[in-house]
């Protein structure tokens, strides 16, 4: 069970490196192997291998390469949703064709 649950967080990191698309519409741009998110897949695998070799503190390489990932998560994207975003920030998604879940006044172009 607990390898279940640590194989999540995986799939989520290989998520962000793959683009997934429906038709016409890009869900999540994979950003590939150049990228913070292949490095944080790296250390999440590695962290994994190490909780099953070691378990003892194996399990504790989990948790930190975990709340590493909370503290990037927040400063990569909750920061922008609660406190908003910049006008140059908002200006970088112009012109990208994006399928809106929820249209909200800021992501108006």
């Amino acid at each position: 069970m607990e390898l279940v649950l640590e194989i999540l967080p995986w799939t989520w990191f290989l998520g962000c490196i793959i683009t997934w698309r429906i038709g016409k519409y890009i869900l999540v741009e994979g950003m590939g192997i150049r990228s913070a998110e292949f490095i944080m897949l790296i250390l999440y695998t590695t962290s994994i291998v190490l909780s099953l070799v070691f378990p003892t503190w194996g399990n504790h390489v989990v948790t930190a390469v975990l709340c590493l990932w909370l503290v990037v998560q927040f400063f990569c994207h909750w920061y922008y949703t609660l406190f908003g975003a910049t006008e140059q920030k908002i200006k970088g998604y112009k012109g990208v064709d994006c399928l809106r879940v929820i249209a909200t006044p800021c992501m108006e172009f």
